[in-house]
């Protein structure tokens, strides 16, 4: 039996491990508070924001994991997030439902698909294809906005933000590099695909891209759209139609089944499960040699 002088020891021991728990969460969760906010619109805009700011800034991504960002609203809290935070990063010109809230109601904001997006859209209310992330070259200036921005907050760092940056960007022009070598010489430089969200790889890459919806993956084409897609498809012998995650594959197994295709993922990389922005880059080039058939 314990006497009670240990009993008394063995709950001053108890005490002080609790106030010493308590003190070492308050110290964690303080510093971690300590840190300024950015907010990032969604995925790709989040990667390269964390990647660039380190561990000088508490980075968060609006876009809630497996959601689709085109028609995703933020809830009050996060527009509380957006208003308190030292800057927001978004694509703009309605790629988000409520960019235009943002531009009237904001000031810390950087629309980084501005000047970028060139473009235009006819069959959509979009003025321009807001995808732009999806080219290397383009995402190189969007990597230089970031940098910029942070360094323009935070100039006692912006070497750091500077470096970073950098090694994105040398990254990026490796991805370049390998999305040339790797389409050079294909079969075919047609590509179906269910949401128009590819016009920038295409262009940079002289592919042509054949979307079945339009920009956003929510619109339906008629069925006299998609029996002449099914007809032209057929005239150029594709064997593979793409799909997408977070977004029915409804519409590519329907074109795929009229002409006798299978389909493949081409990933839009707005909101990727299990791969970061590169990881899933070049699993899109993998995919695009298959449908391709290069060499």
């Amino acid at each position: 039996m314990f006497s009670k002088v240990k009993v008394k020891l063995l709950v001053g021991l108890a005490a002080v491990l609790v106030v010493a728990a308590i003190l070492f969460l308050w110290h964690g969760t303080g510093s971690n508070d300590k840190k300024p906010t950015i907010m990032a619109s969604f995925y790709p805009v989040y990667y390269f924001a964390s990647e660039i700011a380190g561990d000088e800034w508490k980075v968060e991504n609006l876009t809630p994991a497996g959601v689709e960002p085109h028609d995703y609203e933020p809830t009050p809290s996060q527009m509380m997030a957006i208003e308190k935070a030292k800057v927001f990063f978004i694509i703009g010109d309605r790629f988000e439902a409520y960019s235009e809230n943002i531009r009237k109601n904001y000031e810390n904001y950087v629309f980084l698909g501005e000047n970028l997006m060139t473009i235009k859209d006819t069959e959509d209310n979009h003025d321009a294809d807001p995808h732009v992330w999806l080219s290397p070259i383009l995402a190189k200036q969007m990597v230089e906005k970031i940098a910029a921005k942070l360094s323009e907050i935070d100039d006692a760092n912006s070497a750091k933000y500077r470096q970073n940056a950098k090694r994105l960007i040398a990254e990026l022009g490796k991805l370049d590099a390998d999305y040339r070598a790797g389409l050079a010489n294909c079969a075919t430089r047609d590509f179906y695909t269910a949401h128009s969200a590819f016009a920038y790889l295409a262009q940079q890459y002289n592919l042509t891209q054949n979307g079945i919806a339009g920009l956003s993956p929510d619109s339906e084409p008629s069925a006299k759209t998609l029996s002449k897609l099914a007809e032209e498809a057929k005239q150029k012998h594709i064997t593979y139609v793409f799909f997408e995650e977070n977004v029915s594959p409804k519409l590519a197994e329907t074109l795929a089944r009229e002409i006798g295709a299978k389909t493949l993922l081409l990933s839009p990389i707005e909101n990727p499960e299990n791969q970061d922005y590169f990881e899933a880059m070049r699993a899109n080039l993998t995919n695009l040699r298959t449908a391709l058939e290069c060499k």
